[in-house]
C-alpha cells in the first residue's frame, strides 16, 4: 500500500464542494457564484492519475509483477455497488414522478452509467453539459465516472507493458500521450465542443499530469528543496484553484490550454505537499479530509437530489442549499454502510458482492427495457396532463424510417402522395415543428403532399448563419447553405402553400423572456434581417402563397412545474382539483410589449398571397394568455405548445388553408 496522505482528500473536498456549489446553480439577481465550479472534475482527474499509477509503481517496486485481478477486483469493489444502490434507490421515484419523456431519458442514462458509457450516451443524446437543461438529467454527472473507469481499463496494461519491457522510455511515453492529448481537448474546444468535453481522448493529459507527479515521487525526484519556496508555490498554487473556481465561465472551451492552469495548479500541490507545508495542514483539516473520504458519495448523491427538485418544480436557491445539506448526511450513511463494506473482503466477499451486481444490474436492464418499450409506462395513472406531456412536441412527427424529423439538416421530411401536385411547406424552428403532427394528419386526409423544413433556431433568414457569438461556430447546421436549400425545395414547386414562422421576438431582440441574453444569434450578413427575410419572401410569393405565424406567446414559467408549486401538493387528486379550480395565465400586456418589433416586422409584409395567422388570438382574451383549461395543458414549457396547444392553433391554419385556392 502506498502511504495515505490526508491532504489529498483534503483536496478531494475542496474539489467537490466546487462541483456541488456550480450544480446548486445559485442565482442572486443573476449572479452566479462559482460558475467555474466544474472544475472540479478536473481535480478529480488528477488524484485519480495520481493515486492510480502510485498503486501500480508500487505493487511493481515490491513483486516486480501486478496483479490484474487485484486491481480490477479493487475498482469493482470501490465504484460500482454505490453507483448501483443510488441508482435503485432513484428507479421508484423516477416511476412515481418524471414524465414519460423525463423517464425514457432517465433509463437510457442509468443503462449506460451502469456500463460505464455515459459519456457517449451524452455525446449521441446531443446534450450540452452546463446547459440549462443539464439539471433535468438525474444522472448526467456519471459522464466523468465513465470516463475514468475507461482509462482504467487501459492503463494498467499499457504501464505494465512498459515497466515490463520499455521501462526507461515509460516517463517520456506517458509525456508524449499528455501532449497529443492537450493538443486533441484545445483543437476540440474551438471545433467540436461536445464530443471534445465528453471524451476520454480530450481528458486523458489531465490524468497523466497526476500519472507523471507519481513517477516523480516514485523516483524520489524533487527538483524543489527549499522550504520556504515549497510554502510559496503551495500556497499560489491552492489559490490559483480557487480563484479558478470564480473566474471560470464557459465550459464550451473546456478543456483547452486554459485549463492547463488550474491542472498544473492541482499537480503542483500533489507534487510539493509532501511535507509539513501551510497549504498541508489547511488541506489536512478534519473537516476537509472526513469531506474528502465521503466525496464519492456525496458526488453520487447531489446530482439527482437537485435534479429531482429540478423536475418536480421545486427549484430555488433554497430548496438547492438544503439539497446539498441533505446530500451530506446521506452520503456519510452509505459511505459507511456500503462503501467502507464493499471494500471490506472480510465483512463482504466477493461471491456476495458479483452475486448482488449481477441480479441488481439485471434489474436494471429490466426496468429499462419496459420503459422503453412502453415509451416512459406513459399510462401510469399519476400523470398530470397525460396526453401532452408524454411526448416531446418536436420528436412526434417522424418519417417513415421512423427519425424524427425536426432537426434534419438536409434530407427534409416529405411525405408525397403519388400523382399529387398540391404542396405544403413547413418551415422555421421548434416552434413550428409542434405543428407538425396536426398539419400532417390534415395532409393525410386531404391527400396533399406535405414538406417539414424545421430547424433549432433557425427562423426564415437565408442570408444568415446562426451562430454561437462565443465561438462563431454555426448550431444545429443553420448556415446560409440550409437555409437556401429550403428556398430551393420551396421555389422547385409552384402553387404551394408554405407556413412559417418561429420565435421572432428572442431573434429580434437576442434576448430570452426573462430578459438574458440569447445563447445563438444570427449573423455573418451584408443586409438586415428585415431585407433578408422581405427579399426570399417575395420570390416565394411570385408563384406561391405563404402563411405567416406571428410570435406565440411565452410563458415566465414551466407550466407543470408552476402548478405544482402552486398547488403545494404532488398528490394527484389534488392536483386535478386545484387545476379545475385555477387557471394559470400569463399577460397579454407583456407579451404584445415583447412583440413589438416582430409586429412591426410582419405587419409591413403586404401582398396578395400572403396571409397571417395571430397566436395570441387563440390562446389569450383580452387581458390574459390561458396556459391551459381543465382537461388540457396548452404548452409543453415556457415556449413551446403542447400536443393540445399545437392543435388548436393548428386548427386555425387549416381553416386558413381551407380558404386559400391552390
Amino acid at each position: 500500500m502506498i502511504k495515505y496522505r490526508p491532504d489529498i482528500d483534503g483536496l478531494r473536498a475542496i474539489s467537490v464542494i466546487s462541483v456541488l456549489i456550480y450544480h446548486a446553480d445559485f442565482d442572486f439577481n443573476g449572479l452566479k457564484i462559482l460558475t467555474g465550479g466544474f472544475l472540479g472534475v478536473d481535480i478529480f482527474f488528477v488524484i485519480s492519475g495520481y493515486l492510480i499509477s502510485s498503486l501500480i509503481l508500487k505493487e511493481f517496486q515490491l513483486n516486480n509483477s501486478f496483479s490484474f485481478k487485484n486491481f480490477y477486483n479493487r475498482r469493482i469493489r470501490r465504484i460500482i455497488p454505490l453507483l448501483i444502490i443510488i441508482t435503485l434507490i432513484t428507479i421508484p421515484i423516477a416511476y412515481l414522478y418524471l414524465l414519460p419523456y423525463h423517464l425514457i431519458e432517465f433509463s437510457n442514462s442509468i443503462f449506460f452509467s451502469t456500463f460505464f458509457l455515459s459519456n457517449f450516451f451524452f455525446i449521441f443524446d446531443g446534450f450540452q453539459y452546463g446547459s440549462d437543461l443539464s439539471i433535468s438529467k438525474p444522472f448526467l454527472h456519471t459522464w466523468s465516472l465513465s470516463v475514468e473507469e475507461q482509462f482504467y481499463l487501459f492503463f494498467p496494461l499499457l504501464t505494465f507493458f512498459f515497466l515490463k519491457i520499455f521501462r526507461k522510455y515509460l516517463v517520456h511515453f506517458f509525456t508524449i500521450i499528455l501532449i497529443v492529448s492537450l493538443i486533441s481537448a484545445e483543437l476540440g474546444s474551438n471545433n467540436n465542443q461536445l464530443n471534445n468535453f465528453y471524451f476520454l481522448t480530450s481528458r486523458i493529459w489531465e490524468i497523466f499530469f497526476g500519472v507523471i507527479v507519481s513517477f516523480l515521487h516514485h523516483k524520489k525526484l524533487a527538483y524543489v528543496k527549499n522550504v520556504y519556496f515549497i510554502d510559496f508555490l503551495s500556497i499560489i498554487s491552492l489559490f490559483i484553484i480557487l480563484g479558478s473556481f470564480i473566474l471560470f465561465e464557459n465550459e464550451l472551451e473546456h478543456p483547452s490550454f486554459l485549463t492547463l492552469i488550474p491542472v498544473l495548479a492541482t499537480s503542483s500541490i500533489i507534487y510539493l505537499n509532501i511535507n509539513n507545508t501551510l497549504v498541508n495542514k489547511f488541506l489536512s483539516l478534519n473537516f476537509l479530509v472526513y469531506t474528502g473520504l465521503i466525496s464519492y458519495s456525496l458526488y453520487l448523491w447531489h446530482f439527482p437530489i437537485l435534479s429531482f427538485i429540478y423536475l418536480l418544480g421545486l427549484k430555488s436557491n433554497l430548496s438547492s442549499f438544503f439539497a446539498l445539506i441533505f446530500s451530506f448526511p446521506v452520503s456519510i450513511l452509505t459511505y459507511n454502510l456500503i462503501e467502507k463494506k464493499f471494500r471490506n473482503l472480510k465483512k463482504i466477499s466477493n461471491k456476495f458482492c458479483y452475486s448482488f451486481l449481477f441480479l441488481s444490474v439485471s434489474f436494471i436492464c429490466i426496468f429499462v427495457f419496459f420503459s422503453l418499450k412502453s415509451e416512459g409506462f406513459n399510462n401510469r395513472s399519476n400523470i398530470l396532463f397525460k396526453k401532452d406531456l408524454s411526448q416531446k412536441p418536436w420528436e412526434i412527427l417522424k418519417n417513415s424510417k421512423n427519425e424524427i424529423c425536426h432537426l434534419k439538416t438536409y434530407n427534409f421530411c416529405k411525405f408525397i402522395h403519388k400523382n399529387i401536385q398540391k404542396n405544403i411547406f413547413l418551415l422555421g424552428d421548434s416552434h413550428m415543428i409542434t405543428l407538425g403532427k396536426p398539419l400532417y394528419n390534415y395532409s393525410v386526409e386531404k391527400k396533399i403532399n406535405f414538406t417539414s423544413m424545421t430547424n433549432g433556431g433557425c427562423y426564415f433568414f437565408p442570408n444568415f448563419d446562426y451562430i454561437n457569438p462565443n465561438t462563431q461556430n454555426v448550431v444545429f447546421g443553420c448556415d446560409k447553405k440550409y437555409q437556401l436549400s429550403r428556398m430551393d425545395e420551396i421555389l422547385d414547386k409552384k402553387e404551394s402553400i408554405i407556413i412559417m414562422g418561429g420565435n421572432l421576438n428572442r431573434y429580434l431582440s437576442n434576448t430570452n423572456l426573462n430578459g438574458s441574453k440569447s445563447d445563438f444569434v444570427f449573423d455573418n450578413s451584408d443586409i438586415s434581417l428585415y431585407e433578408s427575410f422581405k427579399r426570399n419572401l417575395d420570390k416565394i410569393l411570385k408563384n406561391n402563397k405563404v402563411i405567416l405565424i406571428y410570435p406565440i406567446p411565452e410563458i415566465p414559467f414551466n407550466p407543470l412545474n408552476e402548478i405544482y408549486e402552486k398547488s403545494n401538493t404532488f398528490n394527484y387528486d389534488h392536483l386535478i382539483d386545484f387545476v379545475k379550480k385555477n387557471e394559470l395565465t400569463t399577460s397579454l400586456e407583456n407579451y404584445l410589449m415583447r412583440s413589438k418589433d416582430s409586429f412591426k416586422f410582419l405587419d409591413s409584409l403586404e401582398n396578395k398571397n400572403l396571409f397571417k395567422i395571430y397566436p395570441h388570438k387563440v390562446f389569450c382574451n383580452n387581458e390574459v394568455c390561458l396556459v391551459h383549461n381543465k382537461e388540457r395543458l396548452f404548452y409543453f414549457d415556457s415556449e413551446h405548445l403542447s400536443i393540445s396547444g399545437a392543435n388548436k392553433l393548428a386548427d386555425l391554419i387549416i381553416k386558413k388553408i381551407e380558404e386559400i385556392k391552390f
